[in-house]
């Protein structure tokens, strides 16, 4: 529930992003690319797999439960941290999409995904057992890499959301994918 809150606070700061300035057709893309960014996010969470995941709780007694409970209350700390961060970065790409971004908001907006992603990570290998999350290790190099060269080229409020769309969008698909079969040995547990 807390991270559903922590991702429409991030859809509420690209609208205020819109509302700050005369939407034109960047101001737009830029919208659906910091969306899109979002909505990965909640597929990368809630998708597929969940499923798996609430019926090991249900199979499983209170201290494992409280153990992983306790590992998702400090990790909805980092998610805060991601999704604020995230958000102030989305809302100045909205507002100028044609406007350098400048290294504060690429670091905002890609950093945000990046504690995400880690955090997901690090959640996903306490539960299973399974140190190679690939798709999500992928994610973060991917996130640095873009990050850096977002801040080397002076990509604008447009072309940082479109590339950590693309990015979260990549990544989902892939998770997505393999996450199943990775998640299935936390049946037999």
């Amino acid at each position: 529930m807390f991270l559903l809150i922590c991702l429409g606070e991030a859809i509420v700061r690209t609208g205020t992003g819109l509302a700050q300035s005369p939407q034109g057709p960047g101001h737009v893309v830029a919208a659906l690319a910091t969306m899109g960014a979002v909505i990965c996010v909640w597929l990368i969470f809630f998708g597929r797999t969940q499923g798996r995941v609430d019926a090991w709780f249900d199979r499983h007694g209170p201290s494992e439960e409280l153990h992983l409970g306790e590992l998702a209350t400090f990790g909805q700390q980092a998610l805060v941290i991601a999704f604020v961060a995230y958000a102030v970065g989305t809302q100045a790409a909205v507002a100028d999409p044609e406007a350098v971004l400048g290294r504060a908001n690429v670091t905002l907006l890609f950093g945000g995904m990046l504690v995400c992603i880690i955090a997901f990570a690090i959640y996903l290998a306490r539960l299973t057992g399974r140190r190679g999350w690939t798709p999500l290790i992928a994610c973060v190099g991917l996130l640095v890499l873009a990050g850096a060269l977002a801040d080397l080229f002076a990509w604008t409020g447009m072309e940082a959301p479109l590339v950590l769309s693309a990015v979260m969008a990549f990544t989902a698909a892939w998770y997505m994918r393999v996450a199943p079969a990775k998640l299935a040995c936390i049946e037999a547990r």
